[in-house]
């Protein structure tokens, strides 16, 4: 390798727009409408779909294919012109509740009266223009996350279709765009799935204690068109390692797609410096063949007095962003950014078990110090609804987690895994995060289709996520060997296969599942003091004191440690209708109140 400059800060001249940095924001069109903010950096093009821009309506299962909707050409109005108005990022339940086909879905028993939306496929569809500045480049049509299973058209040309919600995915439509006019994207998603087994892995488990009568649905993540010259960064990986001394070896994995259908020369390099503190940076870069298709560039970049991600309460959270660029014979093809922490993370065994009561390690160290997690379940995004949750909801979930001196929070396997940005607010608070995956209660298929399809969606979670520092500690599955029953399904060995498909992806720590010490975790040959849930207080509605019960507890970890509350009269009337207020209505129930 050869140290040298990459240049970070290079300009493009955009037809009467002047000339625009790196990292700027074009608006082509109005705010919250899609087209509305194309970023621009050296060699690649993004232009952000999302917005208010598109339109949705649903249709008995095949009914849109039979109607020819898919083939509506881009311009044509007809009926979509009625459609309602929605919202991406979002979600079909808030959409048509604020267009007043719902009463507030939260509210009383609202919800059960929106049951029929599960029996529909819903339809998505908008118009856009493709920026000049886009022309003469290879365009992606990406998805960042469809909730769960969609089919794809663009300008009446069918693309292709999609199945997992916590993928991201995308089409190469170059030959397909209109770059005179407008284009006409369709999408159409499935009815959601009612088998809470079947889909496991790839959606979340919704029917959990907090929302059971009806499954979300939508296109819940950001849509965008990209646009870059050949050479295109698919992924990219980082590891870093504290040396002697101080300094760190941070190691950058990169992943390319060459698209010229011919060996290109390229120069690919990458920049190390501080983002939340200043540093010097250090860049390094390598001439490389990439051939058509996939390309590994593996870099070794060496930090001279590394400034470590710490916890909040240990430290602080400091953070390094990675420039990656690939200029293909001489013109810059493409570049993305990947933030993240220079951290070591290990499990070592809890002192005071014998070899008998337990054989996995629990105790979480970061930098060689001990992390005792003071931590709680983040339970599930601020809204189930994804349309409901601004980001200003994370940010302040995320603050009062830090007021409460928490340290960690769990997201267990009812919960889908988070947004981009709630792992960001993590690390940037110092706030370390234990992932579980998406498998719940549920008895999971044998058949090889589903635990490939499983398999494929985990490893798409671990690439998405892996780089966040914050995140130190993955989950296979939640209450998944819970009882008998759950031991004739896949269950156990999906939690293996899965532990041994991250070991490939990634260095942060993996457990199997919670709970382990089970009657059937015992039956499955876990030790008798691994991990328990401690529920027993939780739904014996207090029949013990918390100092009777806790004590008994001599387990290595305990995941769960319920505690008994209910939310404040302000907080109860504003989804309990007035005349069920007291003494307790129906809706109290239904809003999974334990009357008994």
């Amino acid at each position: 390798m050869t140290a040298v400059r990459i240049g970070l800060t290079a300009l493009v001249a955009l037809p009467g727009m002047g000339r625009l940095g790196a990292q700027e924001t074009m608006d082509f069109a109005s705010d919250k409408t899609p087209g509305g903010a194309a970023r621009t950096g050296a060699g690649r093009l993004e232009l952000d779909l999302s917005g208010w821009g598109w339109q949705m309506e649903g249709m008995l299962p095949g009914r849109g294919v039979e109607e020819g909707f898919q083939a509506f050409p881009a311009g044509h109005v007809g009926s979509t012109f009625l459609w309602t108005h929605a919202k991406i990022p979002g979600d079909v339940y808030t959409d048509l509740w604020k267009a007043g086909r719902l009463e507030d879905p939260y509210f009383g028993r609202n919800l059960e009266k929106a049951r029929w939306v599960m029996d529909r496929e819903w339809w998505y569809t908008t118009q856009f223009r493709v920026p000049p500045a886009m022309k003469d480049r290879i365009l992606r049509l990406q998805f960042e996350g469809v909730d769960y299973k969609c089919d794809v058209w663009l300008n009446g040309t069918p693309l292709g279709a999609h199945e997992g919600m916590f993928s991201s995915f995308s089409f190469d439509v170059t030959k397909l765009i209109d770059l005179q006019s407008q284009n006409r994207i369709m999408v159409r998603l499935a009815p959601p799935p009612l088998n809470l087994a079947g889909f496991q892995g790839k959606k979340f488990f919704w029917g959990g204690d907090y929302w059971r009568f009806a499954s979300p649905i939508g296109i819940w993540r950001p849509v965008k068109l990209l646009a870059t010259r050949s050479a295109r960064i698919v992924d990219a990986r980082v590891e870093s390692s504290v040396e002697a001394g101080g300094s760190a070896t941070v190691e950058i994995d990169v992943q390319i797609d060459n698209a010229a259908g011919r060996a290109l020369p390229a120069t690919v390099g990458v920049t190390v410096g501080g983002k939340n503190f200043e540093s010097p940076p250090v860049t390094v870069s390598e001439r490389r063949q990439l051939w058509p298709g996939q390309n590994r560039v593996q870099f070794k970049v060496v930090v001279p007095a590394a400034q470590l991600w710490w916890p909040w309460d240990q430290g602080r959270p400091n953070l390094y962003r990675a420039d990656i660029q690939v200029s293909g014979e001489g013109t810059p093809s493409d570049r993305t950014e990947v933030t993240f922490g220079i951290r070591t993370v290990t499990l070592e065994m809890n002192p005071g078990f014998t070899p008998e009561e337990v054989e996995y390690p629990w105790t979480v160290r970061i930098n060689g110090r001990r992390h005792y997690l003071r931590s709680a379940a983040w339970g599930g995004p601020p809204s189930i609804l994804y349309g409901r949750t601004p980001l200003e909801h994370y940010r302040h979930l995320v603050r009062e987690a830090r007021a409460a001196n928490l340290n960690n929070l769990r997201i267990f396997g009812w919960h889908p895994p988070e947004i981009r940005e709630f792992y960001d607010l993590c690390d940037e608070a110092g706030i370390t995060v234990w992932q579980g995956f998406p498998f719940g209660s549920a008895v999971l298929p044998k058949d090889p289709e589903f635990m490939n399809g499983a398999l494929l969606e985990a490893a798409s979670i671990v690439k998405e996520r892996r780089n966040h520092p914050s995140l130190v500690l993955w989950q296979g599955g939640e209450e998944i060997i819970h009882s008998p029953e759950h031991l004739t399904g896949s269950n156990l060995s999906l939690m293996f296969a899965i532990g041994d498909t991250l070991k490939t992806l990634t260095t942060t720590p993996f457990f199997l599942m919670s709970s382990m010490t089970t009657a059937a975790g015992r039956q499955a040959g876990f030790k008798p003091k691994e991990n328990t849930h401690a529920g027993g207080r939780f739904y014996g509605l207090l029949k013990e004191s918390i100092e009777e019960y806790y004590p008994k507890l001599d387990y290595a970890i305990v995941p769960e440690l319920m505690i008994t509350s209910a939310p404040n009269v302000e907080s109860i009337k504003k989804f309990i209708p007035p005349a069920e207020l007291w003494p307790p209505g129906p809706s109290w129930g239904y809003h999974w109140a334990d009357l008994d």
